[in-house]
């Protein structure tokens, strides 16, 4: 008789334990999917000059039209437009504060609900990075160099572009339209084309 009621008990509070945690399993709410974002220009902890180039990678089920993107809190998802292959969305963030910044991403809601984020660092553009302090003295030769007066104690000046192409026997000459026809040198053709090196990119 006391085995009877032992076996009873045992069988009805195991049955009880299993639909405990079955029923638990049925409630917990499902996790959320991952959104991967990564810095293409640099390194996230050697951003500098204010800006990066951010990709956030999309998971199966989540459309790339869905997605906001934010900076310290701040909504920037219009810098961003999706890929070719509508996996993955790329953007420039600007407006970095020197320092420690958040990126972040969501989108979807309920079970198909996705989320990432990121930490940068940025620099300024004058640096250091990880060189340690400028050097000094420093002789700074920017009117020299003819990029006019330094703009500020650490020899900066204006961002230019200056383009250069080279002919057939080596001489550098300046080029006025990077998009435009190429140019002719000394009148020798290769198959209707210019001799000169034109650059890839």
């Amino acid at each position: 008789m006391p085995a009877s009621i032992g076996t009873s008990s045992t069988g009805s509070s195991s049955g009880m334990t299993t639909s405990k945690v079955a029923g638990a399993a049925l409630n917990k709410p499902p996790p959320s999917t991952k959104l991967t974002l990564s810095i293409l220009s640099s390194r996230a902890d050697m951003v500098s000059g204010g800006d990066a180039l951010l990709e956030i990678a999309l998971p199966d089920g989540i459309d790339a039209a869905e997605v906001q993107v934010t900076r310290n809190g701040e909504d920037v998802t219009p810098a961003f437009t999706a890929q070719a292959s509508g996996r993955a969305l790329r953007g420039l963030v600007t407006g970095l504060d020197v320092g420690n910044n958040h990126l972040a991403a969501e989108a979807g809601h309920g079970k198909n609900k996705a989320n990432g984020h990121l930490h940068v660092t940025n620099y300024p553009i004058s640096g250091p990075v990880f060189s340690g302090p400028h050097l000094k003295p420093f002789e700074c030769r920017t009117i020299e160099s003819n990029l006019g007066a330094p703009l500020d104690a650490d020899c900066s000046v204006e961002t230019r572009h200056d383009w250069f192409y080279f002919t057939p026997t080596g001489a550098r000459k300046v080029l006025a339209d990077p998009l435009g026809a190429r140019p002719t040198t000394d009148g020798r053709a290769d198959n209707g084309r210019s001799c000169a090196n034109w650059p890839a990119h």
